[in-house]
């Protein structure tokens, strides 16, 4: 049990639990904002990088793995 030494030092340590909660919901609120905007961020980059709106797991590293050889053949002269 907490004892307080008097009721202003009471309310002062509930009025401080009370703003430190919102604090938490807002910074939870916010991350999870911050998330989806970095998801769909990444999802937009993708589509743009790989010319497809559908993609699956190893699709980027294939098509950096094409690119990669088509500019080393470029530089050889070679196509």
């Amino acid at each position: 049990k907490i004892e307080f030494d008097s009721e202003e030092e009471k309310n002062e340590a509930v009025g401080n639990l009370i703003a430190d909660d919102e604090w938490n919901g807002l910074s939870m609120e916010l991350s999870e904002i911050v998330r989806v905007a970095v998801v769909e961020d990444l999802k937009k980059n993708a589509r743009e990088f790989l010319g497809k709106d559908e993609y699956k797991v190893g699709d980027i590293s294939k098509e950096i793995d094409v690119r990669v050889k088509s500019e080393v053949a470029n530089l050889r002269g070679k196509e």
